[in-house]
Formats: C-alpha cells, sequence, structure tokens
C-alpha cells in the first residue's frame, strides 16, 4: 500500500505516553517514504514499524520530529542527506532490518541530535568493531541497542579510529567506505547525469514530499542553474528530494 495523503490523513495521531504528538502508520506494507509533507510537521514522533521499506529517504523538512520508529521493515539504506530533513532527531529504531555495512550506517554520525539508537535485529550488528564504529561515528549517543555508552566505549573508539594527530586511521578509512551496493535500479537513477532543467522539472512536481511556494521553486531553480559542475547539481538535487530548500541568502548568494 503506497503512503498516500488519504492514508496519512486517516492514520490515527494522538498523545502518547511520553506527551508527544504520534502518528500511527503501523502494519500498511508501505514500500516507500512520500507524502509525509501534508502532516505540516505537526507531529513529534512517527511510528513506520512493521512496513516494507527498504531505503530512509525522501523525508520532507520535520524539524519537531525527534522520534522515529522504523522497526521490522527491510531497511538497507539510510540517505546521506537525511540530516537536513529531520535534524532534531533524538531517537530512532531501526531494529530487525536489512542494513548490513558499517559504511550503511555513516549518515546517522550526521544525526547531531541523536541519542537513543536500535539497530538490533540487523545484520551489521555482527560485524566486527560494531559497536566501537557507532559510538566513534554517533558522537552525541547516549544508548545504543539498550545499553547505556561508557565513557571507557567512547574513549576506546577514539583510539581505533583516530591517531595521535586526531587523523582517521586506517581502520576507520575501510570502514567508512564499506557500503552495501544498491540494486541496479537505484543505480541506475543515481548515476543518471543531471541536467539543470531536469533537475528544477523534478523538484518544481513536489518529489520532495510536500509542495513548495511559488518562492521557494524559484530559489530552488536559481540555485540549480547557478550550478557549474553536474557533479553539484546531482548533490543539490539529492538534498532538495529530502526537502532542503536553499534559504535567500544562500540563492542569492549563488
Amino acid at each position: 500500500m503506497k503512503l498516500t495523503p488519504e492514508l496519512i490523513e486517516s492514520s490515527p495521531s494522538f498523545i502518547n505516553a511520553l506527551r508527544d504528538r504520534e502518528l500511527d502508520l503501523r502494519g500498511h506494507k508501505i514500500p516507500a517514504i512520500e507524502n509525509l509533507g501534508v502532516t505540516r510537521d505537526q507531529h513529534d514522533t512517527i511510528d513506520l514499524t512493521d512496513n516494507s521499506l527498504t531505503h530512509v529517504q525522501n523525508f520532507p523538512s520535520l524539524k519537531r520530529l525527534t522520534s522515529l520508529l522504523l522497526a521490522n521493515n527491510r531497511i538497507a539504506h539510510i540517505s546521506s542527506s537525511l540530516y537536513n530533513s529531520i535534524p532534531n532527531l533524538a531517537s530512532l529504531s531501526l531494529t530487525n532490518n536489512a542494513l548490513s555495512e558499517l559504511g550503511d550506517l555513516v549518515p546517522l554520525g550526521d544525526l547531531k541530535r541523536l541519542e537513543y539508537l536500535s539497530l538490533m535485529g540487523n545484520p551489521v550488528t555482527e560485524k566486527k568493531w560494531y559497536r566501537e564504529w557507532v559510538i566513534f561515528n554517533c558522537k552525541t549517543l547516549r544508548v545504543l541497542d539498550f545499553q547505556r555508552i561508557q565513557d571507557k566505549e567512547k574513549k576506546q573508539a577514539k583510539t581505533l579510529f583516530l591517531t595521535p594527530d586526531d587523523l582517521p586511521t586506517a581502520l576507520a578509512t575501510s570502514l567508512r567506505s564499506a557500503k552495501t551496493q544498491q540494486s541496479s535500479k537505484n543505480v541506475a537513477s543515481t548515476e543518471e547525469e543531471p541536467t539543470a532543467t531536469g533537475a528544477a522539472a523534478n523538484l518544481a512536481a513536489g518529489r520532495a514530499g510536500r509542495l513548495m511556494t511559488a518562492e521557494e521553486k524559484a530559489r530552488v531553480k536559481a540555485s540549480i542553474l547557478s550550478a557549474t559542475s553536474a557533479e553539484e547539481v546531482r548533490r543539490l538535487e539529492k538534498t532538495l528530494k529530502e526537502g532542503w530548500v536553499p534559504p535567500p541568502a544562500a540563492a542569492t548568494a549563488s
């Protein structure tokens, strides 16, 4: 079942036991995240447990969101620009998914307010250096897999992955580069050479999961047209699809 605006609007929205406003989207076999812009950023918690998600991506800007429940899906990929969309996320449950390589977890390190993380039931937890790597990568974490992180664990992780000069060790570089290969369909879509015209058209169509205002569309188009390389266009388009829109000053400067 697709995550349609109608499904979102008809789903339970309530104050949970923690006094947070929660949106319940459990158990619909949802294959992909989309259309969450219709929530108008009115929830502290979104529960997408027991669905069929494979990617954590395509969130609109949800600055209020602090808790995201994604247990019991098929997630194998986390967007590198997730932090742009949900910058205040503090608690993330990814229990029982398909994350398999330590490099797949790198995007979590950009969530600067993440304190509680569960990855139990993922193949990646069987990897050597798993706990040390997550602690090193996600420096704001307080609890990992329901176990409080100790100071000695932080020191051990730092010793493993940083040289005395605060440079990444060879081990850190190796783990960061170890990532799951995406399917040929996803690789083809991400490797397609972007153009300013095509990117602007895609974004104007609302693929970020919400409708943009005329002013936002103008800023997006200006940023894309001022890009000096295909790689810059690709990077900008990717972050925009996650719900991030250049502020007026940035658009003017570019």
